[in-house]
């Protein structure tokens, strides 16, 4: 735990890969308290002086808020600190998208800021697979974080990119077969998804995966920067499952809420929340047949979501359009 406490709660988690580290660094530097409510579009580069162009702007220590990056297409690297902006402000989203790949960067990654809607889009692939994209809210924060904070991200993430494979969402099915690695494949998802849903936090707000505590190995970890600015506490913790269906399911859940709870009592937590990802035959939102046989005191220190993961879009609206 004392490696924990003393973590760099500033600093982006260095497990992101390069894509989702580029979009949480650029949402982190448009999402600043002290920036202007406009669009920016963020274009990854390893040259970014030279590819900005004639007559270009340098950009630096862009998530301390410094650097007008408003109405810009700023060319940057992953970490999305320092850069070079392009001298044409953006009139229309759709012509910036046409210039960037008229400039030879439409396979670029692409991170869209829309400052009046505190929404923030990323095309992994560039826009020239404009529906290949996951979407995130980043709303302004302050205070500690809290238990329907984080229950808020789960829901946003889960209706923006997850409950069906249409767009660009997290690897379910590989080859029409279950991902075998499921777990993780969510993990890497929601921790990227959570940190950029908490950029704009007055105090840092920092997610870490698969920590090792006195009471186990917790999937994901919420620290904030403490109020008198001292090192960052630790907020909550979320736990993951995935159901894929039968009698196990109980038994996949009750280990969750067991989990939790000896976070919360040894770690002397705010919260735990079990996220339940179902993938079984009969999907469901409703946790009440899991829980049913699990020990009241577990249902009281855990507060526990369920989110089921359909197959295609037809079985999701088959099922009755369920949105989070």
């Amino acid at each position: 735990m004392k490696l924990v406490i003393a973590n760099d709660v500033d600093s982006i988690p260095e497990d992101l890969p390069d894509d989702r580290r580029f979009f949480v660094s650029s949402v982190k530097a448009a999402a600043h308290a002290g920036r202007a409510a406009a669009l920016t579009v963020f274009v990854y580069s390893e040259m970014p002086r030279d590819e900005a162009g004639a007559g270009s702007s340098r950009m630096v220590h862009m998530q301390d808020g410094h650097g007008n990056i408003a109405s810009r297409v700023v060319f940057t690297g992953r970490d999305s600190n320092n850069g070079w902006a392009a001298q044409s402000p953006i009139v229309d989203l759709a012509t910036t998208f046409d210039e960037i790949e008229a400039g030879g960067f439409g396979d670029r990654c692409i991170v869209v800021w829309d400052g009046q809607g505190r929404r923030a889009t990323c095309y992994p692939a560039g826009v020239i697979q404009e529906n290949a994209s996951w979407t995130v809210s980043v709303p302004l924060f302050s205070g500690d974080v809290t238990q329907d904070e984080i229950c808020g991200a789960l829901n946003e993430i889960y209706n923006e990119h997850m409950k069906t494979p249409s767009s660009h969402t997290v690897k379910v099915w590989l080859g029409g077969k279950l991902n075998q690695g499921l777990e993780d494949e969510i993990e890497r998802h929601l921790k990227g998804g959570i940190q950029a849903y908490f950029s704009g936090r007055s105090r840092r707000v920092k997610i870490l995966a698969q920590t090792n505590t006195s009471a186990g190995r917790t999937d994901l970890v919420i620290l904030q920067r403490a109020s008198l600015g001292a090192g960052p506490t630790i907020a909550g913790v979320l736990e993951l499952k995935v159901l894929r269906g039968g009698k196990a399911d109980e038994e996949v859940t009750l280990e969750g809420l067991q989990q939790g709870h000896a976070y919360r009592a040894e770690l002397e937590l705010p919260f735990c929340t079990l996220a339940l990802y179902d993938v079984g035959t009969n999907l469901t939102h409703d946790a009440s047949n899991v829980l049913a046989a699990a020990p009241a005191h577990l249902k009281e220190a855990v507060r526990v979501r369920r989110f089921p993961l359909y197959r295609d879009p037809a079985s999701w609206r088959k099922a009755g359009s369920y949105t989070a």
